[in-house]
């Protein structure tokens, strides 16, 4: 029998603006659903093993930080072949210019020269 897929959950906001439980439990309970894929629940990104050792990422998420390490970890992790399905506003992040990037989004502050 193969091994079940394992997901990485990132779900939340410092800002608790939403209700954040509600999602991740659905989000867990769909995952599971289909074909049994395992989830393990984050609430920001900085378990960057728990991202790397995953074979999809999903997020629903606001404002959370990203580090520098985080960030390496989330490229490393698209750039093996790992599928990151991004949902809410999961490149919403203050200060941070390299979730953006890394999603291929921008700003709707940022002008194209």
């Amino acid at each position: 029998m193969p091994r079940p897929l394992l997901a990485a959950l990132v779900c939340g906001s410092p800002h608790r603006n939403h209700d954040f439980d509600f999602a991740r439990l659905r989000l867990a309970g769909v995952l599971y659903d289909t074909q049994g894929i395992r989830t393990d629940c984050y609430n920001d990104y900085e378990d960057s093993a728990g991202i790397l050792g995953a074979d999809l990422l999903v997020s629903y998420t606001s404002q959370v930080p990203v580090s520098d390490r985080a960030g390496t970890a989330i490229r490393r992790f698209l750039e093996r072949g790992g599928r990151w399905f991004a949902l809410h506003a999961s490149n919403s992040v203050a200060g941070n210019q390299a979730m953006p990037r890394i999603l291929g989004t921008r700003s709707s502050r940022t002008r194209s020269t």
